[in-house]
């Protein structure tokens, strides 16, 4: 079992803030739960389509996604 009591990532103007406890179940996979906090997501986002880390299909898609979790914990 591990316990994450806070990894904090600052790059520029984006902020990660990751918690949590996680462990190994019986088949190698890993279980538990993460607290995750995001700050200037959208920024980092651009940037990362810009020099080619990610591609602009994923991009929309993972803003898809980041943008129905913000809402849900607004």
């Amino acid at each position: 079992q591990a316990r994450i009591n806070q990894l904090e990532i600052i790059w520029g103007p984006v902020e990660c803030k990751l918690a949590g406890n996680l462990t190994l179940n019986y088949l190698g996979q890993l279980t538990g739960s993460l607290d995750l906090s995001l700050r200037n997501w959208r920024q980092t986002l651009e940037y990362f389509v810009k020099t080619g880390f990610v591609s602009k299909e994923n991009a929309t898609l993972l803003t898809a996604g980041l943008t129905m979790i913000e809402g849900v914990n607004k």
